[in-house]
């Protein structure tokens, strides 16, 4: 993978479709890389220029040798990633954390974002932070393998969990998450410990998307009807039999829905 120096980070990415089309930027969540957009980019690279990149220790991506891990510098290397790059503005993706990123880009970096979307994410502090302390320390200190079965029912939703056309989706992320590792832990105690932006929410003025599965264990749809309800121009919908990895559970209907607000972004700006 291409590999760009960005706040003092070795950011890897991957670049799909014409050089001169319009961007998409594609941001995983927590404890995933660039490849739980594997279906997104197969489906927009045609038309678009898709970037989908591996944020700090994830994916082909070093941890920070600062140990900084926090959603303002996810954001500065998002925007500094778009910049460097010469994409926007751009269509900003992002999963969960990934949404916490496109929410702050879209609030603080208005030039270069075209629209927003976000899968499963919060505008609002964590609500659950005593109940995901206990895994913080742990990974902390052992990695993510010994509670990988609290990270798979976090991550997906009971018809992924259970459907056996859904196996092998299973069994890639499984391994792939257990070997995750201990700074990993440091990653997602910045994302339990990050601040509220709602207030910030008022400031983007692009459409913006917020997706919702409606068999997410982590995060409810009111979180992302909270962020559809505090932009100008929001929307909420809701994927059926889908978690909290909606772009990776049911890419069909998330893709069809990104490809409405695209046109519809594109169609107004």
């Amino acid at each position: 993978m291409p590999m760009i120096e960005i706040n003092g980070v070795e950011i890897a990415y991957e670049d799909t479709g014409p050089r001169d089309a319009p961007a998409i930027v594609l941001a995983h969540s927590l404890f995933f890389d660039h490849r739980m957009f594997e279906h997104q980019v197969a489906r927009f690279a045609e038309d678009y220029r898709v970037i989908a990149y591996d944020q700090r220790g994830h994916g082909f991506t070093p941890h920070p040798k600062n140990g900084e891990y926090g959603m303002d510098a996810l954001t500065e290397d998002a925007a500094a990633l778009i910049q460097r790059l010469e994409l926007g503005p751009v269509h900003i993706v992002g999963n969960s954390m990934g949404g916490f990123v496109a929410l702050r880009l879209g609030a603080r970096y208005p030039a270069l974002v075209r629209s927003v979307t976000t899968v499963g994410s919060s505008a609002d502090k964590e609500h659950n932070i005593e109940q995901y302390r206990p895994l913080v320390e742990a990974m902390k200190e052992h990695g993510a393998a010994p509670v990988i079965e609290q990270l798979m029912y976090t991550m997906f939703g009971d018809t992924t969990l259970a459907a056996q056309s859904q196996a092998s989706l299973r069994s890639t992320w499984r391994n792939r998450m257990a070997a995750l590792a201990r700074e990993t832990g440091s990653a997602a105690e910045a994302v339990v410990e990050r601040q509220s932006v709602v207030d910030e929410l008022a400031l983007i003025k692009v459409p913006v998307l917020a997706i919702a599965g409606d068999e997410d264990h982590a995060y409810g749809i009111d979180l992302s009807e909270q962020i559809a309800q505090g932009v100008d121009d929001g929307r909420c919908i809701v994927i059926k039999a889908a978690g909290h990895s909606a772009s990776l559970e049911a890419p069909g209907p998330v893709n069809e829905a990104l490809a409405a607000h695209f046109k519809r972004a594109e169609a107004t700006s």
